[in-house]
């Protein structure tokens, strides 16, 4: 990881320069200024033909793709590659890098120009842009395009990586969380009858409260994660005790509750732009917002206990979906993005 970190710092410095003097850089001179020392920090040796295949054709008939990168005699991934500041959204460049590999049978291809790398489940169902899994840009190009970090994405590419066959695991568990989450979604929101039967049988409560419980969550929570959520006030004392035994989250005293976080979350994240990833910002807006609540160091570390997760990080979440469904933040965003919108930012300007 050493080495990939220490090659993304130099060919990030290697494209500001050319920005800089303006220099139109070629495709040849994008392949082997900024694609090939990535490969080669990666692990890849490219001078190595067995590993590294430059112009590689499944059959000889076929269109050649710029690299196939090889285990064991067999292309495992492939890459194309564009001049740099291509502009890679171009649709007809993604269809030609998934058809590349669909061709010649492998699973997985990325698309770059030595800056932008876009990483594809080249046989995943759907349109070409529902096979885009990974996206990450070594320099910023100001767009706020919300991409992961570099060597988090490129280490995935590594020899090591693709041999242990890293990117099939992550795209397993991916998958599966998303295909899960949508189903609890759509249950909820479709109140569905089979969901209403099992959940009166779990807490003893009729029809009507039932339906009244789904609409409650549909309404103001919608499912933010695979997980437990915060339960709500049960009018039933052997609910209450089943929820305490499946060690749900408790009450923390003096915690701000969702609506009054609303605003002042929509405020954090305006003044880092209008965008923050969860990643790597939530820590640091759980502490303005500890400071702006004056809350104790107990409040403030209080966990969950059946994840062990911060109450206060979990709360956020929540809050984070509350103001999606008000429409102040944008929920089509990518992943782990908490994005503004125009009327999240109107509401966090004038401070309503």
């Amino acid at each position: 990881m050493e080495r990939l970190q220490e090659a993304v710092a130099r060919i990030r410095e290697r494209i500001s320069s050319w920005l800089a003097k303006k220099v139109r850089v070629s495709e040849d001179d994008t392949k082997a200024s900024l694609v090939e020392p990535l490969l080669a920090a990666s692990g890849w040796d490219v001078h190595d033909p067995s590993e590294v295949r430059r112009q590689y054709r499944h059959r000889s008939g076929d269109n050649p793709v710029d690299y196939a990168l090889l285990l064991d005699g067999k292309p495992v991934l492939l890459i194309e590659a564009k001049p740099l500041g291509e502009a890679l959204e171009d649709r007809k460049w993604q269809v030609q890098a998934v058809n590349y590999a669909n061709t010649s049978g492998v699973d997985w291809c990325a698309l770059t120009d030595g800056n932008l790398w876009r990483i594809y489940k080249s046989n995943a169902p759907g349109e070409v842009e529902k096979k885009l899994f990974l996206e990450s840009q070594l320099l910023s190009s100001g767009d706020d395009r919300p991409t992961r970090q570099p060597t988090e994405v490129l280490s995935l590419l590594s020899k090591e990586a693709i041999s242990k066959g890293k990117l099939d695991i992550l795209w397993r568990t991916q998958n599966v969380y998303k295909r899960t989450e949508q189903a609890l979604q759509e249950l909820i929101e479709g109140k569905d009858r089979t969901l209403v039967t099992l959940l009166r049988k779990k807490t003893c409560l009729d029809r009507r409260e039932v339906l009244a419980g789904i609409e409650h969550i549909r309404l103001s929570e919608v499912m933010p994660s695979v997980g437990i959520a915060q339960p709500l006030a049960r009018p039933v004392a052997s609910a209450e005790k089943s929820s305490r035994r499946r060690g749900r989250p408790t009450t923390v005293p003096g915690l701000p509750s969702r609506s009054q976080m609303e605003l002042p979350l929509l405020q954090a994240i305006l003044r880092r732009g209008g965008q923050v990833l969860r990643k790597t910002d939530l820590e640091a807006i759980a502490e303005e917002l500890a400071d702006e609540f004056h809350l104790t160091s107990e409040q403030r570390n209080a966990k969950l206990k059946n994840t062990g997760t911060r109450v206060l990080h979990y709360r956020l979440g929540w809050t984070r979906w509350r103001l999606v469904i008000s429409g102040d933040i944008d929920g089509g965003t990518t992943r782990g993005v908490w994005k503004i919108t125009e009327k999240g930012r109107r509401r966090a300007q004038s401070g309503a």
